[in-house]
């Protein structure tokens, strides 16, 4: 137990008291003492917890804010998304395929603009089709 305390005060800086508990805690979250290999957290992060080493989470992001536009990290909650904090930092975002139910005509421009004329017509027939066959089955007119 020992050592797990003391690990968890190593990782957490000799400048910042924290209850044994805690450290004991912290510790046993890290490998073996003298192991560093096996470390589960990153001893740069004050809080302890590992960013993802890679992908496209707002944990991996906000990381990579951090280490790389650390101008922007202060500014973070200026910006809608950490994604969009990370697109104004030169990080490469994926914007998401998902479209946002709100008004029908909002609805299908964005749907074309992000899917394409093809996919709006498909869709478009989908619904068709769908609507028709629950007024058939409704018992109702369109």
């Amino acid at each position: 137990m020992v050592d797990w305390a003391l690990a968890g005060l190593k990782m957490c800086g000799a400048d910042q008291p924290i209850p044994m508990a805690d450290a004991v805690k912290l510790g046993k979250r890290g490998g073996q003492p003298g192991n560093d290999n096996a470390a589960k957290v990153r001893k740069d992060r004050p809080d302890g917890q590992r960013a993802p080493a890679y992908g496209t989470s707002a944990a991996y992001l906000k990381a990579r804010i951090e280490r790389d536009a650390p101008e922007i990290a202060a500014r973070i909650h200026e910006y809608p998304s950490v994604a969009a904090a990370a697109r104004a930092a030169g990080i490469t975002v994926a914007k998401s395929d998902r479209v946002s139910l709100g008004e029908p005509a909002d609805a299908a421009a964005r749907i074309v603009e992000t899917k394409g004329t093809d996919y709006a017509r498909a869709l478009a027939d989908a619904l068709l089709a769908q609507a028709l066959a629950h007024n058939a089955y409704a018992g109702t007119a369109g």
